[in-house]
């Protein structure tokens, strides 16, 4: 299914002339300057209709990731410090990850083989959406002996991994503490967000996972579209196929 998934996402072209690109990388996981423009080969002529920014080629940099911590942070039970850095996540809705789930083919929570949830991929594909730049990424997630497909929102403010209620749910993770769950095949502590917290009803994914794992995150902002790559970058990777 993933391989299906990549198919629909990214297409690599090659012996082209490169043209001026549109497609920003950030390397999540390094301290240097988090951007790289790569070339693209093709004319982006039907971008997806999800709100996004087309006249934008670059996120702004925003402040360290190491220095900023978590929203909600451990003591006995996850609590929210009203001290920390607050979230809006008013924008990110029911009905887009209904959309969202419904352009993919996977609905949100889907059983999952365990053979392929832990499968170890090279890239993982998802979406920008929103005048906020969202990054939203489906990967398949295993615990026990459940797995499941979950759709994450990507926040650079967050070091550690959030599961929703309803996901926490559905996996079977424990109620306090951090439970080992793989994403994308690669074994990462998570928590369970806070039921009273802003990020109860999404799932995050947070940048400890990005640097742990060595992520790299290509954008294009014509056709909103993401890709998460476990690997080293080619000139080719940058490419996006439309639909």
């Amino acid at each position: 299914m993933l391989t299906f998934i990549n198919r629909l996402f990214v297409s690599r072209v090659g012996g082209k002339p490169f043209h001026s690109s549109i497609t920003a990388v950030r390397l999540a996981h390094t301290g240097s300057s988090p951007y790289t423009i790569f070339p693209t080969t093709r004319n982006i002529t039907q971008p997806l209709s999800f709100g996004v920014d087309r006249h934008a080629n670059l996120i702004r940099k925003g402040p360290q990731e190491e220095n900023r911590r978590d929203l909600c942070s451990y003591t006995h039970n996850f609590v929210i410090d009203s001290e920390e850095d607050k979230v809006d996540t008013t924008d990110i809705k029911r009905e887009i990850m209904r959309l969202i789930a419904a352009k993919t083919g996977i609905p949100h929570l889907s059983k999952v083989p365990m053979a392929e949830a832990k499968k170890m991929v090279r890239k993982c594909p998802g979406f920008i959406y929103g005048s906020k730049k969202r990054t939203i990424v489906p990967s398949p997630v295993s615990y026990g002996a459940e797995a499941r497909w979950i759709y994450f929102l990507v926040l650079s403010t967050f070091r550690s991994t959030y599961l929703s209620t309803e996901a926490s749910e559905a996996l079977g993770l424990k109620q306090d503490g951090e439970s080992t769950i793989t994403i994308a095949g690669r074994p990462y502590p998570v928590c369970r967000a806070p039921q009273d917290s802003p990020i109860s009803n999404i799932n995050v994914l947070g940048t400890g996972f990005f640097m742990m794992n060595g992520v790299k995150k290509v954008e294009n902002y014509a056709t909103g579209r993401v890709q998460l790559f476990f690997s080293e970058l080619d000139n080719q990777d940058a490419v996006f196929e439309l639909w």
